[in-house]
This record gives structure tokens, C-alpha cells and sequence, in this order.
């Protein structure tokens, strides 16, 4: 690896773009279904590609996964856990910036049209197909980033650490935060943290004092879990993006209240 960090930026942008094409080629047999029957097409998927990639062991490593090397970043040693990351904050501004300004531009509006309604997206004659198809590249192509960086701040990249659970829990983290928000990450992501960090430091303060409890309150982690989740969908379907969208508004118009 030379001092110039080639290597290291090539392969995360070629992660993104083998996912983003990978994207795409999932993306083709879901272009007729939408809302919970393409969640389960792409959940579906998931379980393929996994299927592939641990019988590829030629190209993939198969269970075993790959080893990533340590990398660096124009003659800067990225092995510590502080610099890889400051480089994967460096890559959440930079995307974050590109998902804000996207939204924007002809592309984002025609993708916001085809989620509202794709039916009169394509009567502006908007073409359905090809938006989808972007929408899956770009969302893939952002998987495959992070992807790629994980493989380099763990060493290494195996199937075993993307397992299902997290795929419910990232779908989780987009509902509370609210689908179809830049901000939803920003705000759906934290409040799941923190109730599994409050979870944990009761389950250990109390496993310290009543041993005999540990069994007992361990499996009603996942059910605290699912419960907000479950609460979120009743009482604030649009997520905790949509009351930022209306604080924003109200912040604008105050101290008037129309």
C-alpha cells in the first residue's frame, strides 16, 4: 500500500459501485411491487446474495470472509479505532451533503414524484423504471461504502456480520427516525441506542445485586425493543422526521402563527 491512500479510496468507491450494480440487478425484479412487498424482495435478497457469496470462496473467501490489511490514507496509518473514525465522519458529511443537495436537482424531485404516487409520476411522463432503478443504485451504493468501510476498520469482512437482525434494525432505525428524511438516520439512529445503552447498565446494575434475575430480564431487551417500535408506528408513523420538518416550519413563521 503506497503513501498516497489510492488503494484505500478505490476500495471504498468500489464498494459502493459493486453494491450500487448489485442494486440494480435486485432492483430490476422489484420494479412492479412497492411499500411491504418490496421490503420482503429485498429481505429476500439478502439471503441470496449471502447464499452466493459464502459458495464463491474463489473470489469471496466464502464463511471465512477477506482480509482487509491496515489501511492508509496518504501516508496516514488508519489502524486506530480514532482515525478510522474521523475518515467514516469525513464520508458521512460528504454523503449526507450529497442526500440533502439530491433532493433538489431534477433526479431527487422525479424519485420524491414516483414515491408519492407513481401513477401520476408517470402521467408527467416521468419514467418509473429508470428513477427506481437510480434510487436502488444510490441506496446500494452508500451500503457498500459503509460496508467497505467496516471491512477496513475491523481487518477484515465475513457474511457472519450481516446477519438479518441487523437489516431489522437498520428498517427499524429509518421508521422512528422517518422514512424518506435525511434526518431520519440522525434521529432514529440515537434514541434505539440509548435505549439499548439504558437496557444494558439496568441489566448489569441489576444482575450485580439479584443474580437470579438475569435470566428474566435479558429476553425483555427485544421486547422493550419492539414495543417502541410498535408505539413509534402507531402514534408518529412519519417518524421523528416529520416533527423536525414542522418544528422547522414553526421556528420560521414565529411569533406569527400563520
Amino acid at each position: 500500500m503506497n503513501n498516497y491512500g489510492v488503494p484505500f479510496l478505490l476500495g471504498i468507491i468500489a464498494g459502493g459501485f459493486v453494491a450500487g450494480c448489485i442494486g440494480i440487478i435486485v432492483g430490476f425484479p422489484s420494479l412492479r411491487i412497492k411499500g411491504f412487498y418490496l421490503i420482503l424482495a429485498t429481505m429476500a435478497a439478502q439471503f441470496l446474495i449471502i447464499y452466493v457469496i459464502e459458495h464463491w470462496g474463489s473470489l469471496t473467501g466464502g464463511m471465512f470472509g477477506l482480509e482487509a490489511g491496515i489501511p492508509e490514507l496518504f501516508g496516514f496509518d488508519l489502524g486506530s479505532d480514532q482515525a478510522m473514525y474521523e475518515v467514516t465522519l469525513i464520508f458521512l458529511i460528504a454523503g449526507t451533503f450529497f442526500a440533502q443537495n439530491l433532493s433538489r436537482t431534477r433526479t431527487g424531485r422525479a424519485m420524491v414524484a414516483v414515491r408519492d404516487s407513481d401513477l401520476a409520476a408517470e402521467v408527467m411522463g416521468i419514467n418509473i423504471a429508470g428513477y427506481k432503478l437510480i434510487a436502488f443504485f444510490i441506496g446500494c451504493f452508500y451500503a457498500g461504502v459503509a460496508g467497505a468501510l467496516i471491512a477496513n476498520w475491523m481487518g477484515a469482512i465475513t457474511t457472519h456480520l450481516f446477519h438479518m437482525n441487523l437489516s431489522i434494525w437498520l428498517l427499524a432505525y429509518c421508521l422512528i427516525g422517518g422514512l424518506g428524511h435525511n434526518m431520519g438516520p440522525f434521529l432514529g439512529v440515537p434514541i434505539l441506542v440509548l435505549i439499548s445503552e439504558a437496557l444494558t447498565a439496568m441489566t448489569t446494575s441489576l444482575s450485580s445485586q439479584f443474580p437470579w434475575l438475569l435470566t428474566a430480564i435479558i429476553p425483555l431487551h427485544d421486547l422493550i425493543y419492539g414495543l417502541a417500535i410498535v408505539l413509534f408506528l402507531i402514534f408518529e408513523p412519519r417518524g421523528l422526521g416529520h416533527r423536525w420538518n414542522i418544528f422547522k416550519v414553526s421556528y420560521r413563521l414565529w411569533p406569527f402563527s400563520y
